[in-house]
């Protein structure tokens, strides 16, 4: 059975195979062949969504750690918010990735409005990337992401 790229990685989000640091799917890619995953930052003023994101990019970002934190954070001018892939559903991502690093400001997640289930990363001068919980409807720009992997062939036997 023959899987192109594109059916190969929809068939890896179905069966949930872990990724490497990078990006690449365990055990087909080789760190020396993979790229760090890329940041996009959209600065169009919209509801938290998966769609844009999904549609032209892979989704809205997850942040795994500090350093990647840190790395986005210094991308921003300051005083802008932007919508992440975290939501309240347990509080998971939005690419189903699977990690339990946050960085909420202090006092934060707080459900405020009763209906605050999406996250922004605040990157003002105070706030120096620290996450609040939002209302889905409200209107920020947002980050997506692209996972890259140099594949050195086309399809799978």
């Amino acid at each position: 059975m023959k899987f192109t790229i594109l059916s190969f990685l929809r068939l890896y989000v179905f069966v949930g195979v872990q990724m490497s640091v990078c990006g690449c799917v365990t055990g087909l890619c080789t760190l020396s062949s993979c790229f760090p995953q890329q940041y996009h930052f959209v600065n169009m003023s919209k509801n938290w969504t998966e769609r844009y994101c999904r549609e032209n990019h892979t989704d809205l970002v997850s942040v795994r750690n500090q350093t990647e934190n840190d790395l986005i954070h210094n991308m921003f001018p300051s005083k802008t918010w932007v919508w992440i892939g975290l939501y309240r559903d347990y509080w998971q991502w939005s690419d189903q990735r699977n990690s339990s690093f946050r960085y909420w400001a202090p006092g934060k997640p707080d459900n405020n409005t009763g209906n605050e289930n999406c996250t922004v990363a605040s990157f003002t001068q105070t706030l120096n990337g620290t996450w609040d919980d939002r209302q889905r409807g409200e209107n920020h720009p947002f980050l997506c992401y692209d996972v890259l992997c140099n594949f050195p062939f086309e399809s799978f036997n």
